[in-house]
């Protein structure tokens, strides 16, 4: 299904309701997958996790500035006023734990209860899911990349299930330095996975699989980054999305929102077969359980 195609989910009564409060505009950069440059936009008011007073005022002012709305030629729920690579390169340069008011981030090593009760929350639930899809799939795993590894709850399980080789990054010095502490054989990759995907990592691999947690809604260019995800994998390889369904509008990290139907259309875009791993978190989730297609959080795998 083309993302053309799914527009059609976005005339639910919800978004009617929704851009009812919206104006037709011109855009300040044109669309994130199709180029087109008008669409109906929705007032929003960014809301920072941190103090932008650390920013200089120049990324201050671009980082504060989004144009959230729906592409009129394919659907696309973005914001149409996307920080810049200098922009998304300073960030980068700050790196994650600066940019958060979580204490968790603000020394080392992270809070042992919180990295608990984090594991506890995302990868309790979905670590059985996987199982279970695994057994039923059995790929053939020698070696992964995670793309965002958090505390090692992921890279741990594939290396304990299928004796795998892995490695990854992450927007986190601290996740980063927990997880090759409590993974002695796993790589840590040098990179960025926040906003653009780039740097040395990229010419790693391949790899049977890739793991992504929660990048993609950062893209500057989401057709590109699944592209080199794409690019990152042996052939009959694939790789497993997570928490990539998520409307958060008003966080200013995020550039693209997309419901289940749209996240789906683009990867077939890329991807030769998709697959669903149903509920794999607990609980409703009001940024995500209304914009999946069971209303639940499901992982989405992509075979290359």
């Amino acid at each position: 299904m083309t993302l053309g195609a799914a527009l059609a989910a976005l005339t639910s009564a919800r978004w009617r309701r929704g851009a009812a409060a919206a104006r037709l505009e011109r855009t300040v950069k044109p669309c994130i997958h199709c180029g087109g440059e008008e669409a109906y936009v929705v007032p929003t008011r960014v809301v920072p996790d941190f103090d932008p007073a650390k920013l200089e005022p120049a990324l201050r002012r671009a980082f504060l500035m989004k144009q959230n709305g729906y592409c009129v030629i394919c659907g696309l729920y973005q914001d149409f006023n996307r920080l810049g690579p200098e922009h998304l390169k300073a960030l980068n340069a700050l790196g994650k734990d600066a940019l958060t008011s979580e204490t968790a981030y603000a020394a080392y090593p992270p809070p042992a209860e919180h990295v608990a009760a984090f594991n506890a929350r995302h990868f309790g639930r979905r670590l059985e899911r996987w199982n279970a899809f695994f057994a039923v799939e059995r790929p053939n795993i020698a070696s992964a990349l995670f793309l965002r590894v958090w505390f090692g709850a992921a890279p741990r399980f594939v290396a304990d299930r299928f004796g795998a080789a892995t490695a990854g990054l992450d927007m986190s010095a601290v996740c980063l330095r927990y997880t090759q502490e409590a993974l002695p054989q796993f790589t840590a990759l040098d990179g960025d996975i926040n906003g653009v995907l780039d740097g040395p990592f990229l010419a790693t691999g391949p790899y049977d699989a890739v793991f992504t947690f929660h990048i993609l809604n950062h893209s500057c260019d989401i057709t590109a980054a699944l592209r080199q995800i794409r690019n990152l994998l042996r052939p009959g390889g694939f790789a497993l999305f997570s928490n990539e369904i998520e409307r958060k509008p008003a966080n200013p990290f995020h550039n693209i929102h997309p419901s289940e139907v749209q996240f789906v259309a683009l990867l077939r875009e890329v991807f030769a077969r998709i697959e669903r791993i149903d509920d794999c978190e607990d609980g409703f989730v009001p940024h995500a359980s209304p914009f999946t297609v069971k209303h639940d959080i499901p992982d989405i795998v992509a075979w290359a």
